[in-house]
């Protein structure tokens, strides 16, 4: 359908050989209620039907456009290359297998219209497994937080950016996005719009992300290699007064032993993955060196009797508290599966408000998704 008015947000959405997953993140794009916004998808060489499923809704809406690389350049360099493509006022993200519900940008530009200083917008994003089960989210409080407060908050929210909106003059400020940032290029980037300038947070439900199976998870040195590397942008960031670089290095070396030491004892107990029992041990022993934190996780790293006992002890404890949460939850995660269904049926996927399908069979029926931002391979 052609729109007359320029349009004020650009919806980034990379994609690699997922033509069906890729039709329906667009149409979940071009259900905003809010008309004014752009589609460009950066196809990473798929040589599939994705060029003409593209093709086939662009001839039925102009505000769609799709971009084919010569060769595969990488998820990350294909989030980095789409936005650096991008000259409308605003933009956003989305993965291919990913959605936006329908009022996600109307409630955007109304957060900006009322705090026009801002440079991030927050919705609530529910995150998913690939079959539609376990969902849930952590929505960041509503108001806006005055720069750099929005750092300590992300560290208790969500990063996920499928729920974000971005003035475009804001990572150009920043230098564009990070690709060295891997696969944690959304966080990078909101971390350092949060340490520089104020953001806005809604908790209105704006997206949904589908994760991958856990035991596809990258290494965690990975994970503190990028967030070591986005602590020293912070510290080194002339824009910033050296206090405010003291503050917020400070406040992230105790998200990451906190982060770190959860992350390392979780894995390597549940998913025998020592190596990341280890790495929490490595970065626990710089910033906490001695704490008691740091021998525990030394220990789920090792192989010994001991290591074993430890490990087993928190998977049952584990059990237990997920037990009393799921119970606790019980209401909320109904209220995060009518978010999903009413997703899933904007899309028009076939279901209606009468007899839609559970989110976990629909999931079935568009096959299975890639496991994590790495295997993705866009």
């Amino acid at each position: 359908m052609p729109v007359n008015e320029e349009p004020v947000i650009t919806t980034v959405i990379p994609t690699y050989r997922r033509p069906k997953l890729l039709r329906r993140a667009i149409q979940s794009v071009l259900n905003q209620t809010y008309p004014h916004f752009l589609v460009c998808v950066y196809d990473n060489a798929s040589g599939d039907e994705t060029a003409d499923v593209v093709a086939e809704i662009a001839r039925r809406d102009s505000r769609v456009r799709y971009h084919r690389h010569p060769e595969n350049i990488g998820l990350v360099r294909n989030f980095a290359y789409g936005a650096a493509q991008v000259a409308t006022p605003f933009l956003d993200f989305l993965s291919d297998d990913d959605l936006l519900l329908p009022k996600f940008f109307e409630t955007a530009m109304a957060a900006f219209e009322r705090y026009p200083q801002a440079m991030m917008f927050v919705g609530e994003t529910v995150e998913a497994a690939q079959d539609g089960s376990n969902p849930r989210s952590s929505p960041w409080r509503e108001g806006v937080y005055e720069q750099p407060n929005g750092v300590s908050h992300s560290f208790q929210a969500s990063t996920n950016w499928t729920g974000m909106v971005f003035q475009r003059v804001a990572l150009r400020a920043l230098g564009e996005l990070d690709p060295d940032a891997g696969e944690a290029l959304d966080c990078d980037l909101v971390l350092r719009i949060c340490s520089r300038y104020p953001v806005v947070a809604s908790k209105a439900p704006c997206g949904l992300f589908f994760y991958g199976g856990a035991s596809s998870w990258s290494p965690l040195c990975n994970w503190i290699e990028t967030h070591l590397r986005t602590k020293a942008k912070i510290e080194s960031d002339p824009a910033l007064s050296p206090g405010e670089r003291a503050r917020m290095a400070s406040e992230m070396e105790r998200w990451l032993v906190r982060k770190s030491f959860r992350q390392g004892l979780d894995r390597a107990a549940r998913l025998a993955r020592l190596d990341d029992a280890k790495a929490a041990a490595k970065v626990l022993q710089r910033f906490a060196p001695n704490s008691f934190q740091a021998r525990l996780a030394k220990l789920f790293g090792t192989q010994s009797l001991a290591g074993g006992t430890a490990r087993a002890a928190f998977r049952a404890a584990r059990a237990l508290h997920s037990r009393a949460r799921g119970l606790t939850n019980f209401r909320h995660r109904r209220e995060l599966r009518a978010v999903m269904r009413e997703a899933l049926e904007a899309c028009g996927d076939g279901r209606t408000a009468s007899g839609a399908e559970r989110p976990a069979t629909y999931m079935r029926t568009v096959g299975q998704i890639p496991a994590s931002p790495i295997d993705r391979g866009y």
